[in-house]
């Protein structure tokens, strides 16, 4: 089975969310403090405009 990609649609991001919720805490724990990875929550997350324009997320 190989890969694909497309854009995010509105009915995507649900899902989206989730897995955001769950990488934002782990994924940059090599490379920053706790308290910086509790900061970097107010900088990422998901640009629901940029999914409603149909320009992807």
């Amino acid at each position: 089975m190989g890969l694909s990609s497309r854009l995010a649609r509105v009915e995507d991001i649900a899902a989206l969310e989730a897995v955001m919720e769950a990488a934002i805490p782990e994924l940059p724990r090599p490379f920053l403090t706790p308290a910086q990875v509790a900061a970097s929550r107010t900088t990422m997350g998901l640009d629901r405009q940029l999914i409603a324009d149909g320009i992807g997320g």
